[in-house]
């Protein structure tokens, strides 16, 4: 349930979001999105690397570790989303592995009462929201820290804000690598660009 602030905070800023070209490709930990991503730019896309695994990989080649359950991870974590944005035109097709929203159902899975907070925050409204369905084996990732049934609620949280936003979601549904790809680039309307890397 979401609390009055929240409802009040999202009812306003939803409208005042600045429009973009910009993809997102978002759902549960270990659903395949960062492969697809990959994929994508391997098509030629411009694409974003979700950024909480950038900021453990850069910890990790430091010999240090990150601890990505706290409170000042998260906050840490949506502010180098909130600057990435910042480093792209919005008028440019990006694909983003998750975007700020993502930190919101993350902060609501934690319990750290961070929302309102990271709500008011939010400047770019995306053109395309694409949810990847669940693989059939919940697979391990040093990258993430949640429990298959953690992740569940998680899924069911990022759907909840996306949706609240106003977007539609595309539901983008178990298949090969490639097929993810191919579909995404169809029903965004890219995939003429890119044909040839993704032809049968």
């Amino acid at each position: 349930m979401y609390g009055k602030g929240i409802i009040i905070i999202l009812l306003s800023i939803k409208d005042m979001l600045k429009k973009t070209n910009w993809i997102v490709i978002t759902g549960e930990p270990r659903c395949g999105k960062t492969k697809l991503v990959e994929y994508l730019a391997f098509c030629g896309l411009r694409t974003c690397p979700e950024v909480s695994r950038i900021l453990i990989d850069d910890a990790m080649s430091r010999g240090e570790e990150s601890n990505i359950v706290t409170i000042e991870y998260e906050k840490k974590l949506f502010k180098e989303k909130l600057q990435a944005e910042e480093r792209f035109n919005p008028l440019e097709t990006v694909i983003w592995d998750r975007s700020p929203v993502d930190s919101v159902a993350f902060s609501e899975l934690y319990h750290k009462r961070l929302e309102e907070e990271f709500i008011s925050q939010l400047k770019f409204q995306y053109k395309h929201v694409f949810y990847l369905c669940n693989l059939p084996q919940f697979l391990p990732d040093y990258a993430t820290a949640e429990t298959e049934q953690s992740s569940r609620f998680l899924g069911n949280s990022i759907k909840k804000y996306y949706k609240r936003l106003g977007y539609v979601i595309t539901e983008v549904p178990v298949m090969d690598i490639r097929g993810r790809a191919k579909f995404v680039m169809e029903r965004a309307q890219i995939a003429s660009n890119c044909q040839c890397w993704v032809s049968d």
